[in-house]
């Protein structure tokens, strides 16, 4: 089984026994219109269908899809520089700890407002200016005095929130000043290349750095979340220390194995309006569509994209109406949902997180999620 090269909102990982227990038994091409991740495609044995249709709405998760598929090199390239940074900095830290642990022991015996604290943190930040710039690879240095700002920011803030919980706590354990000082150098780090993606057009990114960008943003953002501002810039902060260390290099050569290349290199690849790109391929009557849409709420937002209670009523009426093969919905269950479904010839079968089967007509209320099927 293939796994997922990315997380992302709503992936079905956990589920996939309970997907495999209802997959048809035999079917010839896979469609899906909400591909995610990718967690049903890429975990189905590909000598099980003859082609994949995927899609998604976010023109991003498809453009990764896109430069997988193809080995785009100068995607890769830049993975590359992005992860010499990073490994630059973890480095960094490494070798400045002594420093920057005895410029804290300065700073948490005096009181210094908010300007004398970066103004203090600042003499280390110049002083270790030429090792900074030697570890920024030329293609990410489109902004240098943005990076140097954000880097005495960042250590400042840490220091600000170390001194502020061992005053309410006590002293830390001398491991942790370590690991959180390495989090704050990490910090700037990750808010200088999200700067950078956020900026993108300003700054004249080029798309394979975007992308890049973006990738990298997904793996080392809090707790994996996809959330935007009001100016569409993404906004969710470093995951912390515990991110530190995380071995992006071996994403990296994930995205080059052969096994995952050839998977795709077996699908057509979408970005449209779910209904536009099943309008757009051939359906065959013995096709089968996994379904794995946004959850029903009032109002949804889906990177970036809209996916509202009309149209979770669109997809319903077109499997229900249009669709000529089999399919499976897999959708949290509300009476919404419930209410579009609930037809002769459709099964819905519910379950919960220990994938306890509850038949709909005997617990209705009891389960959080649905599998639905016309087969």
């Amino acid at each position: 089984m293939i796994k997922p090269f990315i997380k992302w909102p709503g992936g079905k990982t956990t589920e996939l026994k309970i997907i495999h227990e209802n997959l048809p038994e035999a079917f010839q091409n896979y469609i899906e219109p909400f591909v995610g991740g990718g967690a049903c495609f890429l975990s189905l044995d590909r000598a099980a269908y003859q082609k994949a249709y995927l899609n998604d709405a976010s023109e991003e998760l498809m453009g990764l899809y896109q430069y997988i598929q193809s080995g785009n090199h100068g995607f890769i390239d830049n993975l590359e520089a992005i992860w010499s940074c990073w490994s630059h900095f973890g480095d960094f830290s490494d070798r400045n700890y002594q420093r920057l642990r005895a410029l804290y022991a300065v700073y948490k015996a005096g009181e210094y407002s908010t300007i004398e604290g970066k103004i203090l943190v600042s003499g280390f930040v110049e002083a270790q200016h030429v090792e900074m710039i030697a570890g920024v690879p030329r293609p990410l240095q489109l902004d240098m005095p943005q990076f140097v700002k954000t880097m005495t920011d960042s250590i400042y803030l840490k220091f600000r929130n170390t001194k502020k919980n061992e005053r309410a706590k006590g002293d830390l354990p001398e491991a942790d000043y370590h690991k959180n000082f390495e989090a704050g150098i990490k910090t700037a780090v990750y808010t200088y290349f999200r700067t950078l993606y956020n900026r993108r057009t300003g700054l004249e990114v080029d798309r394979e750095m975007h992308m890049a960008l973006f990738f990298f943003l997904r793996e080392f953002c809090y707790s994996s979340m996809f959330r935007y501002n009001k100016d569409g810039d993404f906004n969710v902060p470093y995951g912390g220390a515990s991110y530190n260390r995380k071995n992006f290099k071996q994403k990296i050569e994930y995205l080059r194995s052969a096994p995952l290349k050839e998977v795709l290199q077996a699908s057509a690849l979408y970005n449209k309006d779910f209904e536009m790109f099943l309008e757009t391929i051939p359906i065959h009557e013995n096709d089968f569509m996994f379904v794995d849409p946004p959850y029903d709420t009032e109002f949804s937002t889906y990177a970036n994209n809209d996916f509202n209670l009309n149209d979770q009523k669109r997809l319903a009426d077109y499997l229900l109406n249009t669709y000529e093969g089999r399919f499976m919905v897999i959708i949290k269950n509300t009476d919404y949902i419930y209410s579009l479904y609930h037809q002769k010839g459709i099964r819905i079968i519910g379950f919960d997180k220990s994938y306890a089967v509850s038949f709909m007509d005997r617990n209705e209320r009891a389960v959080n999620h649905l599998l639905i099927m016309n087969y």
